[in-house]
């Protein structure tokens, strides 16, 4: 069955290899996580590092299908997706995957799609665990906070308080809060100041009160608020 999915996977026909993206979504489901992952995962990663716009369209909207059904079904309290595979792949490989996928379209022209992508990740990012999450996703955030197109800095805002509301981790929210704060002071451009405060209202939307007060967060709009 491996070789099957790779062969349509990766099939010279775009026409195959569109419909093939159309059905991983319920064989994935079929599968089942544990199976699809040892059968499927090059299959789901070259879908991924495909070229063709219709195929990634696909895929990403069927992304909150792929991932859930992709997921181990009793994940370790080290790793929330170490498989026994003989190579060490982990589930939280998709993620790496994704995140290239998103700067390599967010570099391009394609930032509908980049849009999609972003809405998309903000949907599945309580399936990944929280290490990767803070050592892979946030900083790939917080670049992008500065270099994406302006059009996409709200949805990037959104997506790293999305982050920061999965991340157990009081310490490592407070890190990212920090260096948020550090990165946009007054001496910053007003473009970095904006995007902090898309940030604050994301979060406003995600974290108590209580909380928000003691991050600092409204502190810092509030002094935002007398910005020259």
């Amino acid at each position: 069955l491996k070789g099957a999915t790779l062969a349509l996977a990766f099939d010279k026909s775009l026409v195959v290899r569109r419909q093939f993206v159309m059905i991983l979504g319920e064989l994935i489901k079929f599968l089942g996580p544990d199976e699809s992952n040892k059968v499927l995962r090059d299959s789901v990663l070259g879908q991924l590092r495909d070229e063709d716009h219709e195929i990634l369209k696909t895929f990403i909207a069927r992304l909150d299908i792929i991932i859930p059904a992709l997921q181990p079904k009793e994940p370790t309290t080290e790793d929330l997706a170490k498989l026994d595979d003989d190579d060490g792949f982990t589930f939280d490989e998709y993620l790496a995957e994704l995140l290239k996928l998103l700067k390599r379209l967010l570099g391009g022209t394609h930032w509908r799609l980049a849009a999609n992508l972003l809405d998309k990740l903000i949907c599945v990012t309580q399936y990944f665990s929280p290490s990767p999450l803070r050592t892979l996703y946030v900083p790939v955030l917080l670049d992008l906070m500065r270099s994406a197109p302006l059009s996409q800095r709200d949805r990037i805002a959104r997506a790293l308080a999305s982050v920061l509301a999965h991340v157990a981790s009081s310490t490592t929210r407070q890190e990212v809060i920090y260096e948020m704060q550090q990165r946009y002071k007054a001496k910053s451009s007003f473009r970095d100041r904006l995007n902090f405060i898309e940030f604050a209202i994301a979060a406003i939307e995600l974290f108590s009160r209580h909380y928000l007060q003691k991050s600092g967060l409204i502190a810092a709009i509030i002094i935002l608020s007398k910005d020259p």
